[in-house]
């Protein structure tokens, strides 16, 4: 075991590796940011603007060359130990102490971003350059301005934190959940635009700044369709329900127009267990008329759990044997018959002669169909997974479903079954289609983010301007209050200027990302903010991204625009932001030495 002496090493070095992991990524934040060239230990790539993605391929790398650098350490360190014959306490060089410091940094900032990419799905990488920011000011109240109290900063931090919760709702507005007024007339959407905002164009702003952004209509319009139809088929008062009921799968070699919404299940590398069944079983009435039986039992004979032998020494064993296999064939063909079964999903093997049979009484049959597959098949079809076929009467009210296809993708020999228009489903699938498979995993990672807020907004139907107004809002007003009130201790002021302050980060790394010249600008943005705020009002002014983008000699070409209508956030995600953050930083505070073992 090795303990640092120096608390005052220790502490800089956690807070330096945040900075440093921030400044990485905040390049990526905002809508024209860049992306990162991911490329893991098997050599297979990934672009992506997504903090959370970013840091834990980060913490992967870093993870692995910890246990190099571990496993070198103590066999060194047992050598010299059988040399020495000596037991006292091992010492670690500064590098790799700084490495492995740098490493768990990384992992607590991964448990901070998977809380809020478990809550909303998004805001993971302005969580990261927030607390990053932090950091930064909290070294300089550390190593410059000598407050070196912990817990006077977390406690005004929490008290700043608090304000700043409170204060955001003076920008909320609502969400408009009418699908119908989404499709309506120019007036009919100019006039709802003055109240609220669409669900859809909410969508649709949390795939701007993805590189999918070119098809958000498409792919934010299956978004809400598959939120808005699972919250009807809730079973619970506030239409509550899990967002892993939407399954999402990709198929590689189309374009991005060919993805679809499911009203069901999709099977990969799946197909009919008989390769002349036909490849398309289709319900005769509307509504879906396809009657599904789902087993977990397999459709094989019966066999011993151990190791046996069947010894046949005549004519008459063999005739036996026979017997006994067309008996059981038939029987579990006649029960098929009885309880009207078009098509089994069974999740283990198919006897080549039950399916021959099978596929001669018109019975279509998929095997091997994993167990997730089928619990996922139960909630489309509306049905239970069955453990043995001959316990099931002929009053069993079988699953219905309205299509079911076996596809094979393109040239390929990779085949799917696609299981489609189920009425009673409370389950959906996204189908998304792409030209490689980079592409596609960029399209679901963005889909994802969608389906957060999409649900967000059903869940509190609440937002606030985006662009950075509401960090330049609170700063804004806590300059305002500054002015009129005046601390007994200089200390908290100086504590609470450095927590507004690092919110500006925000703003500024948006500003810097999209290329504008902004240093002009900024202070007259603030002082727009400060003059509203004095007058008892908030201003959604921020800077104008599209400023130097703006092809068409129209446009808007103000640098300074309202945010209002334009770019938005939901308010939830917001204050989980700012909440996750502080938490952070109140932890690396806290920390005065490290001890690894």
């Amino acid at each position: 075991m090795n303990v640092q002496q120096n608390e005052e090493n220790d502490l800089k070095q956690c807070l330096n590796s945040i900075i440093s992991v921030s400044e990485f990524i905040k390049s990526s934040l905002g809508p024209k940011s860049g992306d990162k060239l991911i490329v893991d230990e098997n050599g297979d790539i990934q672009v992506s603007n997504d903090g959370y993605t970013i840091l834990k391929y980060l913490s992967r790398s870093d993870s692995s060359t910890s246990s190099k650098i571990d496993l070198n350490y103590d066999l060194q360190e047992h050598k010299k130990d059988i040399e020495e014959k000596d037991s006292n306490s091992s010492t670690v060089s500064e590098k790799d102490r700084n490495n492995i410091i740098y490493q768990s940094m990384i992992k607590l900032l991964m448990d901070s971003c998977k809380t809020q990419e478990r809550s909303f799905g998004d805001g993971t990488t302005s969580l990261i350059v927030l607390v990053g920011s932090l950091c930064s000011q909290v070294y300089q109240l550390f190593f410059e301005k000598g407050i070196k109290n912990p817990y006077q900063i977390i406690r005004v931090y929490q008290d700043a934190l608090d304000d700043s919760l409170n204060l955001l709702n003076n920008l909320k507005f609502n969400v408009n959940l009418d699908y119908n007024k989404m499709i309506g007339s120019e007036q009919e959407q100019q006039k709802d635009k003055e109240e609220s905002v669409s669900i859809q164009s909410v969508a649709e702003n949390s795939l701007e700044s993805k590189s999918v952004s070119f098809y958000r209509k498409e792919l934010s319009r299956m978004a809400i369709d598959a939120i808005s139809n699972l919250r009807r088929s809730s079973t619970t008062k506030d239409g509550h329900f899990e967002l892993k009921r939407i399954g999402l799968h990709y198929l590689e070699g189309s374009s991005i127009e060919n993805s679809k919404l499911i009203r069901g299940v999709l099977l990969m590398n799946k197909f009919f267990s008989h390769e002349n069944m036909k490849k398309s079983c289709v319900g005769d009435k509307e509504g879906g008329d396809i009657k599904v039986l789902l087993l977990s039992s397999t459709l094989e004979l019966p066999k011993p759990k151990t190791k046996f032998e069947i010894l046949i020494t005549s004519q008459e064993d063999w005739q036996q044997l026979y017997n006994y296999r067309k008996e059981y064939y038939e029987k579990v063909i006649k029960k098929l018959k009885d309880l009207k079964v078009d098509c089994v999903f069974c999740q283990w093997g198919v006897d080549q002669e039950l399916n021959q049979l099978m596929f001669t009484e018109g019975i279509h049959c998929v095997g091997w169909v994993s167990g997730d597959d089928l619990d996922r098949l139960s909630l489309a079809s509306a049905s239970r997974v069955h453990s043995d076929l001959f316990q099931l009467t002929s009053t069993l009210e079988l699953g219905r479903v309205g299509i079911i296809n076996e596809l094979v993708n393109g040239s390929t020999s990779e085949r799917y079954i696609l299981i489609d228009e189920c009425p009673l489903t409370s389950i959906f699938t996204i189908l998304v289609r792409g030209g490689s498979k980079e592409m596609c995993q960029e399209i679901i990672q963005s889909l994802r983010d969608c389906l957060h807020v999409a649900h967000g907004c059903f869940t509190n139907p609440t937002i606030i301007p985006g662009g950075g107004v509401p960090e330049l809002y609170l700063y804004s007003n806590h300059q305002y209050k500054s002015e009129s009130t005046s601390f007994s201790n200089s200390k908290i002021s100086i504590i609470k200027d450095s927590f507004y302050n690092a919110l500006l980060s925000l703003p500024i790394s948006i500003f810097e990302n999209s290329g504008i010249d902004w240093n002009d600008e900024f202070s007259t943005l603030l002082q727009i903010h400060k003059q509203c705020i004095e007058s008892q009002s908030h201003s959604s002014m921020s800077m104008n991204l599209n400023y130097d983008y703006e092809l068409n000699p129209q446009a808007n070409t103000n640098k300074l625009i309202d945010m209002k209508f334009r770019v938005w956030e939901l308010l939830d995600l917001k204050k989980s932001i700012l909440k996750l953050s502080v938490e952070t930083i109140s932890m690396i505070i806290k920390i005065d030495k490290s001890i690894i073992i």
